[in-house]
């Protein structure tokens, strides 16, 4: 999970609202062509897990700011996601891997340092193999984390990659 502390009903109320709010921008007729439901429910789990992380570094509900973070198609399939400079922490999702639609994934500089230069936080662990799934994706930026051991094989199946950045990590 990559959550930073902050009350409970809080997160909650901020996905629900989140949630909500990028229903509103999907029309009756798209979600007709939605290549299926059980996609589009799945997506909406991913945002919500997106909500509850950056609500926790928001403060009060920013539901403007939360709305730039992901890109979505006339569809309402997640096609980007801009989690750079959030201050979130923990391991990479594996479920990200399941985002097919997916053509940029920006989670970097989220890697802190303290008054007395001492370093915290940051995504953490190992890259998942997960994001060799994602054939669409042209822009993967995990740098400036704390992101360690090997880049996964899997990474090698991005055929559309054009960017591809992995500076500032303690790589093994």
């Amino acid at each position: 999970m990559w959550f930073m502390q902050s009350g409970c009903n809080q997160k909650l109320i901020g996905a629900s609202l989140f949630l909500s709010a990028l229903g509103s921008g999907v029309g009756a007729e798209a979600q007709e062509r939605a290549a299926s439901t059980s996609e589009l429910e799945h997506e909406g789990r991913v945002l919500s897990q997106i909500a509850i992380a950056v609500s926790d570094r928001t403060g009060p509900w920013d539901r403007d700011r939360l709305m730039r973070l992901v890109t979505r198609d006339d569809v309402g399939r997640v096609t980007g996601i801009d989690l750079s400079d959030q201050e979130l922490s923990g391991e990479i999702p594996v479920w990200l891997g399941q985002l097919s639609e997916l053509t940029r994934l920006d989670l970097s500089g989220n890697r802190q340092y303290g008054p007395d230069g001492a370093e915290w936080g940051g995504f953490s662990g190992q890259v998942p193999p997960a994001l060799g799934q994602l054939t669409r994706l042209a822009v993967l930026d995990l740098s400036d984390n704390a992101l360690s051991g090997e880049i996964p094989p899997e990474l090698v199946n991005l055929s559309q990659l054009t960017k591809l950045k992995l500076s500032g990590n303690p790589w093994t």
